[in-house]
């Protein structure tokens, strides 16, 4: 019976333990947001096809319009 008692206690644990780092990495998400829109920064990727992914921040930086395509070619 120790041995179940014990395992909750550990799993119980695990969760808070999830919980809190959940809690962390939401705050942390939060605060990047704010220093890239204080910043003027963009976020992007390019896609294997040469395609930025990104926000219409972006786009209105290169003259574009929002939901526009975005690639070298442009």
């Amino acid at each position: 019976m120790r041995e179940v008692e014990d395992a909750a206690q550990a799993l119980a644990e695990a969760a808070a333990a999830r919980d809190r780092a959940t809690m962390a990495l939401v705050g942390s998400e939060a605060r990047l947001r704010r220093a890239q829109l204080a910043g003027g920064v963009h976020p992007f990727e390019i896609c294997p096809d040469g395609v930025a992914e990104c926000g219409d921040g972006l786009r209105a930086l290169f003259g574009l319009p929002p939901g526009a395509r975005f690639d070298h070619a442009t």
